[in-house]
């Protein structure tokens, strides 16, 4: 009976209506087909039939040619633009000769990407960009600097650290290319933002800071050591630190305060070094007094990216809020962040056991650089109490490779040899204070640049004393001989002063100032001593050699210098510099005819002997040995010439002037006849070659004539 029912009601639906409800549609019939459909596009462009491609031009082992790859850029998609990027970097690998050409168009393209969402892109762009600045030059990229320099400078200040980051690594590569350029105002604004430093003082007479950062932005340890590291660098060529190479001798910036003016300075400064073509100075807008066209033009361009640091610190304290100058402004702001960072990282880079990992060390290491790069050439009215508690909590771990060297890594050994040194140059920069100072600033200053004189002192005799094969010790590299000249000349130098300014501040008190005074004579003394005998000993071949001779042959000529201006006389110990200047010959002799190194020990002999710096007795025994270097005689060989014969034309005829000027200082007349005798037979040992083959004729009335004249 159900089954019955059931097959009625099929039967009866067939035929029935459905009612319609509100709000809904009619339905569909069950046999209604549905026509609709769905169409998309898809782009090839590099496939396109309609354009045609010249078979002659480069490409890609994909087929695409440089408009190709700029133009997919600005593709939507992060994978193209990546693959776009490392494309650009194999073709102008493969052809060079397109850079050039295309690097308008190329940076105006890659420009946008710094800020790019997609951690791909930016790498593939720091890899492009590596290869490009380099290859390209400072004179092609500087009238395109400030554009790259904004979109990096947007880039730093980005809501994501890691866009952020990687627009530092960025700043990197361009303070390699162009340090001018970068050296501005905003981007150490960019610095602040990301170490969440303040940038605005209050207009009190203290200057106290008031953090006015909004950044959010919380840097791993690692990402912290990258912005440190960096910023350190940034701050040196920001100051006037950096640029100097060690080819063209030692950095003598450390004595420009002790002049009286800039031009005795600089007068004293090239007393040493090779004369060198100007430079023709690129600016934005000629002044109308300037308008000209045609210039000689010799070495290149420099680009005038407007004020530096130094221009900023060299304001009046009227011009400046707090009465503070602008650099002391910059270090009072970073203090703070500083000190944190280096709280955080040094327990663990400085453990007695396990070392901790490495970017602690380089935190650590790039703290001190930053301070080093502040304080060293700081204005004499910066505050100094930041910088003496920062050395208090630096003190304990003091010296660095004490205990901390024997890892068996040469990374390490360096970073750790750069904290010594940077310890002993802020060290010594805290003797300068002023004597307002309280008596335990004091006190605690002079134990700070006891230690350090005492590392120094025993840095420098490890390297001049013989090795008995049981130490470890080992003498200064040559980057770390340039980097504590600074700091052994801070401590001869403000020494004398503080002495005698304790000596007249304690005049009728008791032997107390007298005492003080007396014991850092003699901590200086060692140094100046080591100073001395390492640079007597040092090999003459070696690098460190090379800037041993020039701070050892300045120390003696400031003496002599118009305009210097000491605060206290430097006497030099007499045995100790006649070791030295009659090792002078020697090092001429095994050098072997080495020209750079030749010219400029050849430079000191001639300017000791014009300011006759020597007595008459010690330019007879270096008139001596200096006849070897022009000709020399054997029992069995004969005579046979020196390294004179190896020198190019312009060294040899620095190296007459030198046997002239020296030959007037000898008191002596067989001391004189026998380097004459020397000089001659060297010159008539020169082969007759004729002009343009390296060999110059004329040598013979060159030393006649200089010698008619001396």
């Amino acid at each position: 009976m159900p089954k019955a029912t059931r097959k009625k009601k099929e039967k009866a639906a067939d035929f029935s209506k459905s009612k319609l409800k509100l709000g809904k549609g009619k339905q569909l019939p069950t046999n209604a087909v549905d026509t609709s459909f769905k169409a998309r596009s898809i782009a090839l462009p590099s496939q396109s039939i309609a354009s045609s491609k010249p078979t002659s031009e480069p490409t890609t082992k994909r087929k695409l040619s440089l408009d190709d790859l700029i133009a997919q850029l600005k593709h939507y998609s992060p994978s193209t633009r990546r693959d776009a990027l490392s494309g650009l970097r194999e073709l102008l690998t493969a052809h060079p000769s397109l850079l050039l050409p295309a690097l308008p168009r190329l940076l105006t393209s890659t420009a946008r990407l710094i800020s790019d969402d997609d951690q791909s892109v930016r790498k593939g762009l720091l890899s492009l960009l590596s290869y490009v600045l380099p290859t390209a030059g400072a004179n092609a990229l500087a009238p395109h600097a400030p554009s790259l320099l904004l979109f990096t400078a947007s880039a730093q200040t980005h809501i994501f650290p890691a866009v952020a980051l990687d627009a530092v690594r960025l700043l990197d590569l361009l303070l390699d290319i162009l340090p001018e350029a970068v050296a501005t105002q905003r981007v150490l604004e960019g610095y602040l933002s990301l170490l969440s430093a303040g940038t605005a003082f209050g207009a009190d007479e203290l200057g106290e800071a008031k953090a006015t950062s909004t950044a959010s932005v919380v840097l791993s340890p690692q990402s912290r050591s990258v912005v440190l590291k960096s910023l350190a660098r940034f701050l040196r060529v920001f100051l006037g630190q950096e640029g100097k190479n060690d080819k063209d001798g030692l950095d003598t910036s450390f004595l420009r305060p002790h002049f009286s003016s800039e031009k005795a300075y600089e007068a004293f400064d090239s007393l040493l070094r090779p004369q060198k073509a100007p430079l023709a100075v690129w600016t934005p807008r000629a002044d109308a007094a300037d308008d000209f066209f045609v210039c000689e033009v010799g070495g290149g361009f420099e680009l005038d990216a407007g004020p530096s640091l130094r221009d900023l610190s060299s304001l009046t304290t009227d011009e400046q809020d707090g009465g503070l100058s602008y650099q002391a402004r910059i270090a009072r702001t970073l203090h703070p962040v500083l000190l944190a960072a280096f709280l955080d990282a040094a327990p663990s880079a400085f453990s007695p056991g396990a070392p901790g990992p490495e970017h602690d060390l380089a935190i650590t290491r790039a703290v001190s650089e930053i301070y080093l790069a502040l304080y060293t050439s700081a204005p004499s009215d910066i505050p100094l109490d930041e910088l003496q508690t920062f050395l208090s909590h630096m003190a304990p771990y003091f010296p660095f490779r004490g205990s901390n060297a024997a890892t068996g890594r040469k990374e390490r050994e360096d970073a750790l040899e750069v904290l010594d040194l940077a310890y002993c140059a802020l060290a010594a920069r805290l003797l300068s204070a002023p004597p307002q100072a309280s008596k335990r600033a004091q006190s605690q200053a002079r134990t700070l640049a006891s230690s350090a004189s005492t590392h120094l002192a025993s840095l420098l005799n490890a390297a001049s004393t013989p090795a008995d094969g049981l130490s470890s010790a080992r003498g200064p590299s040559a980057s770390a001989y340039a980097a504590l000249v600074p700091a052994v000349w801070a401590l001869l130098s403000s020494s004398g002063a503080k002495g005698k300014a304790e000596k007249m501040k304690g005049k009728g008190k008791g032997r107390d100032a007298m005492d003080i005074d007396q014991d850092e004579k003699v901590e200086d003394a060692d140094v100046l001593r080591a100073a001395l005998a390492h640079a007597a000993r040092v090999p003459a071949t070696s690098a460190v050699g090379a800037l041993s001779r020039e701070f050892t042959a300045r120390l003696v000529l400031l003496e002599t210098a118009p305009g210097f201006a000491s605060p206290s006389p430097l006497t030099l110990p007499s045995d100790l510099v006649e070791t030295w200047a009659l090792g002078l010959p020697c090092a001429l002799w095994e050098l072997g005819g080495a020209p750079a190194q030749t010219a400029r020990t050849l430079r000191i002999v001639l300017r000791l002997a014009q300011r006759r710096a020597l007595n008459g007795a010690v330019w007879n025994k270096i008139a001596e040995r200096l006849a070897p270097f022009f000709s020399a005689s054997h029992p069995t060989r004969g005579a046979f010439p020196g390294p004179y014969a190896k020198l190019g034309n312009a060294e040899r005829r620095l190296a007459l002037d030198v046997a002239a000027t020296v030959g007037s200082c000898v008191t002596e007349g067989g001391v004189r006849e026998r380097l004459d005798a020397a000089v001659a037979r060297a010159i008539a040992g020169l082969p007759d070659q004729g002009a343009g083959t390296g060999v110059s004729v004329g040598d013979g009335e060159y030393w006649a004539s200089v010698r008619a004249i001396v």
